[in-house]
């Protein structure tokens, strides 16, 4: 299936332990799951940096509530941290097609999903949860 994303960037001055605590405190809080995403070079225009957190965190519908994916990329940068948070959402045309889920270099941690219909919404309100969290 295609997903939308909607991408924000921000900095963080909180190490990169920090920033680990807090996704894993904000995830418990959202009862949400984490997959660790497998980042390859193609991905960043061939650029050389590298995130050191690279996850996808999501919760799948559970009684009603709508299914979410963000993706979450922590890159250092000296003496502070850059922060992407992706908010992920099924497309129109992504829920007619068939076939593989997403991009093959991600495709172990999507395969979590299990095939799941993300709402853009609820994935943009966990992003917010998620950034007031690492900020």
């Amino acid at each position: 299936m295609a997903l939308k994303q909607d991408t924000i960037e921000f900095v963080s001055r909180l190490s990169m332990q920090e920033i680990g605590a807090r996704l894993q405190t904000v995830c418990k809080k959202l009862r949400a799951q984490v997959s660790h995403l497998e980042v390859q070079e193609a991905m960043f225009g061939g650029t050389t940096e590298r995130p050191g957190i690279a996850i996808l965190v999501f919760r799948k519908s559970v009684l009603g509530s709508n299914p979410w994916g963000v993706e979450v990329y922590v890159y250092e940068q000296g003496a502070q941290r850059r922060v992407e948070l992706v908010a992920l959402g099924t497309s129109a045309g992504g829920l007619l097609a068939a076939g593989a889920y997403m991009w093959a270099d991600k495709q172990a941690a999507y395969r979590d999903l299990d095939g799941a219909i993300l709402i853009m919404g609820a994935s943009k309100s966990a992003r917010k949860k998620i950034e007031k969290a690492l900020k």
